[in-house]
């Protein structure tokens, strides 16, 4: 789990269309939204129900349904 919050991250935001990275811990049932914010920062925020909201491309997901 430590790489895909760390290294993955970094290289993932590193391109730049990639808008939205999650990271789903599902014993913990906790999902870590890390979001490029206007001016190519991250900001990151963790949900446990709910709904997240992708956008761009537009998407919302229940957070429910990310765990079966």
């Amino acid at each position: 789990m430590r790489s895909d919050s760390k290294i993955k991250l970094i290289g993932y935001f590193k391109v730049p269309s990639v808008q939205h990275y999650l990271v789903i811990d599902p014993d913990k049932r906790v999902v870590t939204h890390h979001l490029r914010a206007p001016g190519g920062g991250i900001t990151a925020h963790g949900s446990t129900d709910g709904a997240l909201r992708l956008d761009p491309p537009g998407i919302e997901l229940k957070v429910a349904d990310l765990f079966g």
